[in-house]
């Protein structure tokens, strides 16, 4: 898939549009980055209520035929065969050569069906990466690509927030399937009908049954669902989570969110450059498949596994925000001079609204930034920088960008606790 002139429009366009939402090319998508009530209101809403975001963009794909579970195998770092109907699993899709393609959640539905949701921005090198596997091997696998294609039939909508159960469950008529919603707990996925339109009306064609998918998951940190629906449903659904209270959420808020949830995003914590274990993925490697090595790069991967990961959390002092990209260097005081040692920089870096200050990730340098032997004679330097390992929490680093520095210190990840419902 290329990126087109025009850019597509998911299945919700046209309620974007009406809700005055400000619209920007996404990976090739009409997308909304805000609405009117801007950023920092959807983000808190997700914290405080509810918010809803379209992620109809993203690439949905369904594998069948005899090969699928081997195809998903080969590819990823998910074992379909281990996954039970139901379930979703997080993981990696990877190159031959052992480099990250991308990150996926694969899915076994409810029915038994296998699915894969993958980055929109990465659409094209996912495709090519299952077609290169698929002649590689001489798999008898279909490819069906259900969502993020202009043909799209289905939608999908990201509910989040500590009140999308009960605004979710609220959609179904049925009290079993609203008990459904309710015990519904992370990484668990559930077939449910919800009646949506107008109850209120006298015309009995003013609600009707929609059919949902609906994954205990998301991309923010707080509990919610990422809810399927066929594409022609999507507005009416958007509709009915907005009148029982959600607010309608863009890419800004979904951003933030995911940083202070210390979450990773492609092109920033992930790349075809860094590595599995630079990334503090390995876990997404189970110990059957380390000892197997039955995947695209194992041979390049798990012998390096045991490598600690090169991220951590940064805090500005003060409000300022952090941008991607900041340098992040450290500042060693001897007597007679000030040396600065560059320590690596920043993957992602925003304002945190919920922390009210700017908040970053930083990867640290794979290899020494200064010899040893360019490191000044003095106890002022730290075991950690002599041994070129991560600086650990409490450590005060200062940012730079261009002339301006700005002192930040290292802290955990993630910056905000998960608080998705695990049972």
């Amino acid at each position: 898939m290329t990126h087109p002139n025009t850019p597509f429009r998911t299945p919700l366009y046209a309620w974007h549009a009406a809700q005055g939402a400000k619209l920007v090319d996404f990976a090739g998508w009409d997308m909304p980055i805000s609405y009117p009530h801007g950023s920092v209101a959807e983000h808190m809403a997700c914290h405080e209520g509810c918010a809803v975001f379209d992620v109809s963009h993203m690439l949905l794909q369904r594998f069948s035929g005899a090969d699928a579970e081997k195809l998903l195998a080969m590819a990823s770092t998910v074992e379909p065969v281990s996954l039970a109907a139901g379930r979703a699993k997080y993981g990696l899709l990877l190159s031959e050569q052992g480099a990250v393609i991308d990150d996926a959640i694969i899915t076994r539905d409810p029915q038994g069906g296998l699915k894969m949701v993958s980055n929109a921005s990465r659409a094209s090198q996912v495709s090519a990466l299952l077609a290169e596997t698929i002649s590689r091997h001489g798999y008898a696998v279909q490819l069906t690509a259900l969502g993020g294609v202009p043909s799209a039939t289905t939608a999908m909508i990201a509910v989040q927030g500590k009140n999308a159960r009960s605004i979710v469950a609220n959609l179904m008529d049925d009290s079993a399937l609203r008990a459904v919603i309710h015990a519904l707990t992370f990484t668990r996925v559930a077939s449910v009908e919800a009646s949506l339109g107008d109850k209120e009306s006298n015309n009995s064609q003013a609600s009707k049954q929609v059919p949902l998918e609906v994954s205990c998951l998301g991309y923010t940190g707080c509990d919610g669902f990422e809810i399927e629906c066929p594409a022609e449903s999507a507005p009416i659904l958007m509709d009915a989570l907005c009148k029982a209270g959600a607010i309608p959420a863009g890419l800004a808020a979904r951003n933030t969110l995911r940083l202070e949830a210390g979450l990773p995003l492609y092109g920033h914590e992930l790349t075809e450059d860094i590595a599995v274990s630079t990334a503090g993925l390995g876990w997404t490697i189970g110990r059957a498949r380390r000892s197997n090595q039955d995947f695209n790069g194992a041979d390049t991967i798990v012998p390096q596994l045991d490598a600690p990961s090169r991220l951590f959390g940064v805090r500005a002092q003060g409000r300022a925000p952090l941008r991607d990209d900041d340098e992040l260097v450290f500042v060693v005081e001897t007597p007679s001079e000030s040396v600065v040692v560059p320590i690596g920089h920043l993957t992602s870096g925003g304002f945190s609204p919920l922390l009210d200050g700017g908040i970053g990730i930083g990867i640290a340098h794979t290899e020494p930034a200064l010899a040893q032997d360019s490191l000044p004679t003095t106890p002022a330097i730290p075991e950690w920088l002599r041994n070129n390992a991560v600086p650990p929490l409490g450590t005060q680093l200062t940012m730079r960008r261009g002339k301006r520095t700005l002192p930040v210190m290292v802290v955990g990840l993630p910056f905000v606790p998960p608080s998705q419902f695990r049972g």
